[in-house]
């Protein structure tokens, strides 16, 4: 079973856009649609979910990007796209290369 988790924070504008791209992963791998989401603002946040950026999609532990981007402050988080350009959600093939991946 994989762990999938959202770490967010509240007033991120990328966050409906992600959890739109984890959906579309997820079912196209024919995988549950379903995942822990963490808010880095709330005090049951788990110590890991302050370490990243928001959005930002973890597969068993590990960032999608796959480039171990960490940040201590509350922070809008980029992604590179396919032509080089910068979104502000992972894309579902990152998503779901991840989830095959671990």
């Amino acid at each position: 079973m994989k762990t999938v988790e959202l770490i967010t924070d509240p007033d991120c504008p990328n966050v409906e856009a992600t959890r739109t791209q984890l959906r579309r992963a997820l079912a196209a791998l024919d995988l549950p649609v379903e995942w822990q989401e963490w808010d880095r603002a709330s005090p049951d946040a788990p110590a890991h979910a302050l370490r990243y950026g928001s959005p930002t999609v973890l597969v068993n532990g590990r960032d999608v990007a796959g480039d171990g981007t960490e940040a201590d402050a509350n922070c809008c988080r980029v992604y590179a796209d396919a032509d080089g350009g910068l979104q502000g959600a992972p894309s579902v093939e990152a998503i779901k290369a991840a989830l095959l991946r671990d």
